[in-house]
């Protein structure tokens, strides 16, 4: 199953239209931007169930968001009706957005690790039609996994009394051990990897990478003055040795377009 067929799935889409907390990072990075955000036009992208929704919208002077998943998107029109009546969502693949026209957008979002479920070719296909949907001067805030975090050891079996439910948490840790065997390796040879780390029942494959690497990426396609945040406790990180030596499952960049 591809992981754009894993978003479709009925379960997965419940997942995500359930969530409705910012994560720590996120907040952040909403207090940063502040009273600007009303003046902004803002591009939701891989909104899933509209998790970040609620939070944004309401804020900006338009609001679109986006997804490949169509599910995902009747999902946001189910759950806020009023911005559907407004066309505000939209199915729409980021790797290609040609109903958007160049700088389009003050602020962009691609929250909660939607970049990492592309292979690292259409990754940075889509950073570039980002790049181009942005106006000068405007935001790209985004969180990508982490190669430096304890990937290997971060699946545990909890115990419980129920038998059925425990062989299954004994099977699941076994699978997550098997897929996982080779992380050490890669992490030391590559500064980015694509793994199956048991996201969505071990459906998908999903990117990791350093965050000096990460950096570098944006750099190299035009973004400026690039900020990251601890998925932790939302504190910016502000120099290399922080960066590099962080464990956080995802981090979060904020940067210039």
């Amino acid at each position: 199953m591809t992981n754009q067929a894993t978003f479709e799935t009925e379960g997965i889409v419940k997942l995500y239209a359930s969530a409705e907390q910012l994560q720590k990072p996120e907040e952040t990075i909403l207090s940063i931007l502040g009273d600007r955000l009303k003046n902004m036009t803002m591009l939701d992208l891989g909104v899933g169930g509209g998790r970040t929704t609620a939070h944004f919208a309401h804020r900006v002077h338009e609001y679109v968001a986006v997804d490949y998943a169509h599910n995902m998107i009747e999902a946001c029109k189910r759950k806020f009706p009023a911005l559907a009546a407004h066309q505000a969502f939209k199915v729409c693949d980021a790797r290609s957005m040609p109903m958007f026209t160049d700088r389009a957008f003050d602020f962009i979002l691609f929250s909660f690790n939607g970049l990492d479920y592309l292979s690292h070719e259409d990754r940075i296909k889509a950073l570039r039609e980002i790049k181009r949907l942005g106006k000068p001067g405007g935001y790209f805030c985004f969180s990508s996994h982490n190669l430096n975090s304890d990937i290997e050891h971060s699946c545990r079996i909890a115990w419980t009394p129920n038998p059925v439910k425990l062989a299954y948490r004994v099977g699941r840790y076994g699978l997550f051990k098997l897929v996982t065997r080779n992380v050490k390796a890669v992490r030391r040879r590559s500064d980015f990897a694509v793994i199956n780390d048991g996201a969505h029942h071990f459906r998908s494959r999903t990117y990791y990478i350093k965050p000096q690497a990460q950096i570098d990426q944006l750099t190299g396609l035009g973004f400026t003055n690039i900020r990251l945040f601890s998925l932790s406790d939302g504190r910016e990180l502000t120099d290399r040795s922080a960066m590099a030596t962080s464990t956080d499952s995802w981090l979060y960049y904020l940067c210039g377009i």
